[in-house]
């Protein structure tokens, strides 16, 4: 078989955002590369033309199931822990595609009600919850950098602890990603995986963070603002064939050992007993710095100043009319709808604020304000 050339928990953020744990695979130990300001030539254009073959989650590996949060895929395909060739097409392929990003937005307050008896009790009203895909904005598919542990770095090479060794010669690591498909497939350990990894780097979620809050508080809203960036499909895991391989993949069984708490005894035994591969990650890069206030920072697609700007009005429609979606996201059609709205609004009433201009305008019915004729709202009660 012809081999190919080779090519995320969530952060959460409130009022004080905290900074994002350090991984594995960050700062030293895989360097940003050296971008050239002319490499990343992405314009608003760009943000509509084709953005939807770019949300396209990675394609599903035979035999696969995921966790609940879909931040992991598990497969237990046998040829992929029997052929090298065919371990060696799957993640070149997957190494194509991001992990799929969210800005997920929640807005909730909370209500003492007091019973018969004169008793209080508190309930938490959720006022707005939804997410947006931004996924495009981390480029095409095919944008990533592929990249592997380095030697001098400890990490999982078939091993059951970090270790610096086995190393790939200087000749294997020409083409580093065959290589280490082929020392998983020829590892004679009954129990092993094989973990593939996309990372997003670059990405200023706490500027983010602050322009979108802002823009939800200029809606008079006083409630508890959470805004998260969750991601899906960070990792792919291949795991040899067998019984045990079979059940730490099934649902209902991690779900009992987590419950039961017999969870303290098994992972640490699953771990010591496995052959563990974690050698191989794709960056998938929002821009050239991670700094937005950079001067020379250029983003694949849209600074997230560009970005908010272009969403702004949407989120805040979708805040004050209460939007409460969980299984979907808002899309595309939702932004360019409510940017028609607005400028046809505007033409007919220019001194309005925008708040005021989707409350007329969408009137009939709706819950905008929560129909109270205040300018705060959602405030614990």
């Amino acid at each position: 078989m012809k081999k190919f050339s080779p090519l995320l928990h969530e952060a959460r953020y409130r009022d004080d955002p905290p900074e994002e744990n350090e991984d594995f695979y960050q700062d030293e130990r895989l360097p940003l590369r050296n971008v050239k300001k002319g490499d990343f030539t992405g314009s608003e254009q760009d943000h509509l033309v084709g953005e939807q073959s770019w949300r396209c989650p990675p394609p599903d590996p035979a035999w696969s199931t995921h966790n609940l949060a879909h931040s992991e895929v598990y497969t237990r395909f046998p040829s992929y822990s029997n052929d090298t060739d065919a371990l060696y097409a799957l993640i070149n392929e997957q190494s194509s595609y991001p992990p799929v990003y969210y800005v997920q937005i929640h807005g909730k307050h909370n209500e003492t009600q007091r019973d018969s008896e004169a008793k209080e009790s508190q309930q938490e009203i959720t006022d707005f919850y939804f997410r947006i895909n931004i996924t495009h904005l981390l480029g095409p598919s095919g944008s990533g950098e592929l990249q592997f542990l380095p030697n001098n770095k400890r990490g999982y090479r078939g091993t059951r602890y970090p270790a610096l060794m086995p190393v790939l010669s200087e000749m294997e690591s020409r083409d580093a990603l065959y290589e280490w498909c082929q020392k998983y497939v020829s590892d004679p350990s009954r129990i092993k995986s094989f973990t593939f990894s996309r990372k997003i780097r670059n990405h200023d979620k706490q500027k983010l963070y602050r322009l979108i809050r802002t823009g939800i508080v200029e809606t008079g809203y006083r409630g508890q603002i959470y805004i998260t960036f969750p991601a899906t499909h960070q990792k792919l895991i291949v795991y040899s064939p067998g019984k045990i391989n079979e059940l730490r993949t099934m649902t209902w069984v991690r779900w009992i050992f987590y419950l039961s708490f017999l969870w303290i005894l098994a992972w640490p035994i699953l771990t010591i007993v496995t052959s563990h591969y974690k050698t191989v990650v794709t960056i998938f890069y929002y821009a050239n710095s991670a700094l937005s206030s950079d001067p020379n920072r250029t983003c694949k697609v849209l600074s997230e100043d560009q970005w908010y700007q272009s969403w702004k009005r949407s989120i805040q429609k979708a805040v004050l009319s209460g939007i409460n979606i969980s299984d979907d996201a808002l899309t595309e059609d939702y932004r360019i709808a409510t940017e028609k709205v607005y400028r046809a609004t505007k033409e007919v009433q220019s001194d309005k604020k925008f708040s005021d201009e989707v409350s007329n305008s969408h009137n009939q019915g709706s819950s905008v304000r929560r129909d109270l004729d205040v300018s705060e709202w959602g405030a614990d009660c």
